[in-house]
C-alpha cells in the first residue's frame, strides 16, 4: 500500500510508525540546529527496546541511485549515519 499523504500513524516523537506485531519503528528526521538526519526509535508493546539492541539499515533508492544509512546507538534512538537529502518527504510502499 502506498500512502503519498500524511494520513498514516504517528509515534511519540511525531515520526511515522511502522508496525508488525508488537514491534513497532518510529522513523524521523531530526534537523534542529543539525543537517537532516534519520533518528530511529524502536519498540516493543508500549516499552522503548535500548539502541544498542537494535541493528538497522535504511536504503533509498530515489532515481536509481541507492542510498545507504547505517545506525548508532545514541540516547534512546538509532542516529543515522548520514545526511538526508531533499526532498524529505518519503512515500512507503
Amino acid at each position: 500500500m502506498t500512502q503519498a499523504t500524511e494520513d498514516y500513524e504517528r509515534g511519540p516523537n511525531n515520526g511515522r510508525l511502522l508496525r508488525d506485531g508488537d514491534f513497532a519503528l518510529e522513523v524521523t528526521i531530526y534537523e534542529t540546529n543539525a543537517p537532516p538526519h534519520y533518528r530511529l526509535y524502536t519498540h516493543k508493546g508500549d516499552s522503548l527496546i535500548a539502541p544498542a539492541d537494535v541493528e538497522a539499515t535504511v536504503q533509498l533508492a530515489p532515481d536509481g541511485e541507492v542510498n545507504r544509512f547505517t545506525f548508532t546507538p545514541k540516547n534512546d534512538y538509532l542516529a543515522g549515519s548520514g545526511e538526508v537529502t531533499e526532498p524529505h518527504s518519503l512515500v512507503w510502499t
